[in-house]
């Protein structure tokens, strides 16, 4: 039975979209930096200082943990460890993807999300990130793209795509329902 649908792909390929988009509910990850105006605690992350963040990776707490811009972001490992009733889903990098694997076995679903490069690069800049941060961001493009193969599914969200997301997404819970 599958408890955890994890979203896995380069940066801008749209992970977090489909996530929404797929519908169950979200696990919330943890991060050090400060909130965006439009964010909420507890509701995008769980927003804490460094000390505290360190202080569950020091008590075997997080199931993983990466660094972007000085900034830690992770996963609480009981937050997918203890799923009790309703199906949850989580974006993670390659790294997470594997570990949550590992961990959960069957009843984890990756799916993996791959869009071109160029449609990546675009997304990333109309998130108004600039120059620097859109090549920091795809310099791990080919690693997670070649990532995808340990996926159960593969989803092309390239643009010209994007109309065929519905159809993707029932598709999907098709698919993970026939695990279930």
């Amino acid at each position: 039975m599958i408890k955890l649908i994890v979203f896995q792909g380069p940066s801008g390929s749209g992970k977090t979209t489909l996530q929404k988009k797929f519908g169950a509910p979200k696990i919330i990850t943890c991060t050090t930096r400060s909130p965006r105006t439009t964010e909420k605690n507890d509701i995008d992350y769980h927003f804490m200082n460094r000390e505290s963040f360190e202080l569950l990776i020091k008590q075997g707490k997080m199931l993983e943990v990466t660094q972007y811009k000085s900034n830690l972001y992770g996963t609480l490992l009981d937050s997918v460890t203890n799923i009790e009733d309703e199906v949850k889903s989580i974006v993670l990098d390659y790294s997470g993807a594997k570990r949550v694997k590992e961990l959960l076995k069957e009843k984890c679903f990756r799916i993996g999300v791959y869009a071109n490069k160029n449609d990546c690069e675009k997304r990333l800049y109309k998130r108004q990130h600039n120059l620097e941060e859109v090549s920091q961001r795809m310099n791990s493009y080919d690693f997670e793209v070649k990532a995808l193969n340990g996926c159960e599914i593969i989803i092309n969200n390239s643009d010209s795509y994007w109309d065929n997301v519905e159809w993707i997404l029932h598709s999907l819970k098709e698919e993970i329902q026939k695990y279930n």
